[in-house]
């Protein structure tokens, strides 16, 4: 029911558009490629239906009906639920059958992370959040969080006595 309402929407009908997808929605489709051929050359199907649905779970939150992301996700269930991925296949205008189309490769470039999310704590207590580049130095990274406004409204003036990071963890400032 959720896979059919990537496709369809209760009031309007044809909820699909043939907009351009974001770097998140390919980056949920690059992830399910590689963990459905992952499960599927290890024959474990069940935590491949469980991947499907995680899938549909991620790309309805991001709201996605693009066409070009749901072609491959159908693709992709064909041989775990044939009837319904070609019955869809078909409602998306395809007149071939989905059997005919070509496997989506994975692009492991779209699963790379660039940034990371870091909780600052001040004397041990989550403050804030801050974004920083994954390869940035110790120096560098001390400078950004010395700079966010929350950080400076705690520090009052002060100068932190020691600023721990703990790369891909944390930054704790002790004040």
């Amino acid at each position: 029911r959720k896979l059919w309402r990537l496709f369809f929407d209760d009031a309007k009908g044809k909820a699909w558009n043939g907009d351009k997808s974001s770097t998140a929605e390919l980056k949920v489709l690059h992830k399910t490629i590689k963990k459905i051929e992952e499960d599927t050359e290890r024959f474990s199907f069940n935590t491949a239906v469980s991947t499907f649905m995680i899938c549909v779970n991620e790309l309805a939150d991001l709201k996605c009906h693009k066409k070009e992301i749901l072609e491959k996700v159908l693709i992709l269930l064909t041989p775990y639920a044939p009837h319904i991925a070609e019955e869809l296949w078909h409602q998306l205008g395809n007149e071939a059958t989905i059997l005919d189309a070509a496997y989506p490769a994975f692009d492991g470039s779209y699963l790379v992370e660039s940034f990371k999310e870091y909780p600052i704590s001040i004397n041990g207590k989550v403050r804030a959040n801050i974004n920083l580049a994954l390869n940035l130095e110790q120096a560098e990274v001390e400078g950004l969080v010395l700079q966010n406004e929350i950080v400076q409204k705690w520090l009052d003036g002060k100068d932190p006595k020691k600023i721990i990071y703990v790369k891909n963890k944390m930054v704790n400032v002790v004040i």
